[in-house]
C-alpha cells in the first residue's frame, strides 16, 4: 500500500504549506487512490492553485527519494478550487476520494 500522507508531506513541504497557520490557505495538496484495471489502484493528487507545475512536483517526489510507485503520472493530478473539509476542519477524506473519481472520469 502507498503511503498517501508521505506523499502529501513531500508536496506540502515542496510547496511550502505551513499546517501551523490558521486559515484553510495551507491545505494545497491530497492524495488518494481510485480503482486501475491495470495497477489495482490509481494515485490522484488533488491540488489547489498552486505555483509549481506538475512536472515539478513529480521531481520533488522523486528527488525526495519516493519510489517510482509513489510518484502519480502526470495525468493523476488536477487542480480543484478547494479541498473538502469535515466540519472540524480536517481533509474529508471520503469527499476526497469522490472528487479523484469525478475528475477521473472526465479525463
Amino acid at each position: 500500500m502507498v503511503p498517501h500522507l508521505k506523499i502529501e508531506e513531500v508536496l506540502s513541504a515542496y510547496l511550502d504549506a505551513t499546517p501551523d497557520d490558521d486559515s484553510d490557505d495551507h491545505l494545497l495538496v491530497a492524495v488518494t487512490a481510485v480503482p486501475d484495471q491495470k495497477k489495482g489502484e490509481r494515485l490522484i493528487v488533488l491540488h489547489t492553485s498552486v505555483p509549481k507545475t506538475v512536472d515539478q512536483m513529480q521531481q520533488a517526489l522523486k528527488d525526495a527519494g519516493l519510489p517510482n510507485m509513489f510518484v502519480p503520472s502526470a495525468d493523476s493530478f488536477f487542480q480543484v478550487d478547494q479541498l473538502p473539509l469535515l466540519g472540524t476542519g480536517k481533509l474529508d477524506l471520503r469527499g476526497i476520494k469522490d472528487m479523484a473519481l469525478e475528475n477521473c472520469q472526465v479525463s
